[in-house]
């Protein structure tokens, strides 16, 4: 099962604010970046004439349209991801003094 290994790197008492919230902020991209790509044949219209495609979210058969935004993000959900993991590292570096880490495997 993930996060059972033999070692891992965890907060003493509660974690501070910011990881909760980057926390909370990688949950929300994933599942943003999944059900997008997932969903997205379902409930966004097919590219026409008046519409126009969106290169990222069309594959080779179905071509759909998408808000500005919508196109936008699916072109960089993946450099998001890796920005919100940094920052949560970056976090983890700057209270080096709360983090310890914790080896769970045999000796």
């Amino acid at each position: 099962m993930p996060g059972l290994g033999t070692s891992r790197l965890e907060f003493i008492g509660e974690a501070p604010l910011l990881f909760r919230v980057l926390t909370i902020l990688l949950f929300a991209n994933t599942v943003l970046l999944l059900g997008l790509s997932f969903l997205g044949r379902y409930f966004l219209p097919k590219a026409s004439e008046n519409l126009p495609a969106c290169a990222d979210l069309s594959s080779k058969t179905v071509q759909l349209h998408a808000p500005a935004f919508v196109c936008w993000y699916s072109g960089w959900a993946i450099a998001i991801q890796l920005i919100i993991l940094g920052v949560m590292a970056l976090t983890m570096l700057l209270y080096r003094k709360q983090v310890r880490y914790v080896y769970r495997g045999r000796r």
